[in-house]
C-alpha cells in the first residue's frame, strides 16, 4: 500500500483542492510521506485558517477567486467533496482529478463490500458476525 501512495505522489506537481478537514488530512498525508516535496493548497475561503501550515516552507497557498485559475498546472488535483467544478470555463485531464475516496477504493478495492438499497443498511453493516466464522470460511 505505501508503494502505492508513493507512486501515486512522488515527484508530482500537487495541488490540493479545499482545505477544510479533508484538505487538511490530505496535506498531513502528504507531508508525512514527502516533507520536502513542494505543495499548493488552493481553497475559495480567503479567511481560512492556515496555522497548520506554519513553517511549512515547501507550500503555495492559493485563495479566494482565483484559486480555480492555475488546475491545468498540476500533474495531480486532490479535490474535496465541498469543492464544485461545475463552472470550470475549460476542461481538466481526468487522469490528474482524484480524492481521498477514489485513493481508498484504488488501495483497497479488494476488501470493500457495498451496501445499497433502501432499508437496512444501517442494521446490516452493524451486525456481529463473528460467530458465524464456521459458516462463511
Amino acid at each position: 500500500m505505501l508503494n502505492k501512495l508513493i507512486e501515486k505522489f512522488e515527484n508530482k506537481r500537487t495541488l490540493i483542492l479545499g482545505f477544510g478537514r479533508e484538505g487538511q488530512s490530505s496535506y498531513k498525508l502528504i507531508r508525512n510521506l514527502f516533507p520536502n516535496q513542494m505543495l499548493t493548497i488552493a481553497d475559495q475561503n480567503e479567511n481560512l485558517n492556515t496555522t497548520i501550515l506554519k513553517g511549512d516552507t515547501n507550500i503555495n497557498v492559493i485563495l479566494g477567486n482565483k484559486c480555480l485559475d492555475t488546475l491545468n498546472d498540476y500533474e495531480l488535483i486532490l479535490k474535496t467533496p465541498g469543492i464544485s467544478l461545475k463552472d470550470l470555463k475549460y476542461s481538466l485531464s481526468n487522469n490528474k482529478l482524484s480524492s481521498q475516496t477514489e485513493i481508498f477504493l484504488e488501495l483497497f478495492s479488494k476488501q470493500i463490500i457495498g451496501i445499497t438499497g433502501t432499508k437496512g443498511k444501517s442494521t446490516t453493516s452493524s451486525f456481529d458476525f463473528s460467530h458465524y466464522k464456521a459458516i462463511y470460511r
